[in-house]
């Protein structure tokens, strides 16, 4: 389904074009944009997700991930509110389903900068599931108090999942 987890922003090397600046600029979280998903983001979208999904689990099934390309355009875009991080290009996008994260991905080459926690900040999100094996992403939303609450099997995957809640904030 819909619902890994990547996380963080605009990469070394990346570079964009500022009508402010008149040229050339590196990326940076600063000049990336969140807005709400359109239909015309939806290839953005789709290169973000396969790049971040194939890096952050490889043992992923190639029949299983051209599936969910499929699926995510018809059945889980059409049911949860999405925003989007671009400079120009989709750097990441975070899709909630009330207060649950059904996904968050950062393309691989924006990873680590912080765009991950902007996106996640940007939510009312409360829980979230994300592969086992993601070691990377369970260490991002342990950062941002998500706590493993159980486990069950991605049947169609055939990878464990890691059912994850945030911890409520002390006074």
């Amino acid at each position: 389904m819909f619902r890994r987890g990547a996380a963080a922003a605009c990469g070394p090397g990346r570079q964009h074009q500022s009508q402010d600046q008149g040229g050339d600029a590196p990326c940076g979280p600063d000049q990336l944009i969140l807005r709400p998903y359109s239909d015309d983001d939806l290839s953005g979208l789709l290169t973000c997700w396969e790049a971040a999904i194939r890096s952050a689990s490889p043992k992923l099934p190639e029949r299983f991930i051209l599936t969910e390309l499929t699926n995510i355009q018809q059945s889980y875009l059409p049911k949860v509110q999405t925003t989007v991080a671009e400079n120009g290009q989709i750097q990441g996008f975070i899709s909630m389903l009330g207060t649950e994260v059904a996904a968050l991905f950062v393309h691989p080459f924006e990873q680590r900068m912080g765009l991950g926690a902007a996106l996640l900040g940007s939510q009312d999100a409360q829980t979230l599931e994300v592969f086992e094996a993601n070691t990377r992403a369970r260490a991002f939303y342990a950062k941002h108090a998500f706590r493993q609450t159980g486990t069950r099997m991605h049947e169609e995957a055939g990878l464990m999942l890691c059912c994850m809640t945030r911890a409520p904030i002390s006074s």
